[in-house]
């Protein structure tokens, strides 16, 4: 907790979702596994570039596109 508010203090919401199917170690947050900020950052950073992965080359497609109908229309320098 960065911002001393208690935000997410615990995890009961997680123990309540998932009606306490993991050891109550994994619910501390200090567990490999659990919801830590690591893993929190590691998954992110992985989602983030798996995203960009996906999403670049159909930018690029959709611009050259773009590119080659602007140069080919009618009063185009």
């Amino acid at each position: 907790e960065v911002t001393g508010l208690g935000f997410r203090d615990t995890n009961m919401w997680l123990q309540t979702l998932t009606q306490n199917a993991f050891p109550l170690n994994f619910y501390v947050g200090d567990a490999f596994g659990s919801l830590n900020w690591l893993l929190r950052t590691v998954t992110g950073a992985v989602f983030g570039v798996a995203l960009v992965w996906l999403v670049y080359p159909i930018f690029r497609l959709t611009v050259g596109r773009v590119r080659t109908r602007d140069v080919h229309a009618p009063g185009a320098e």
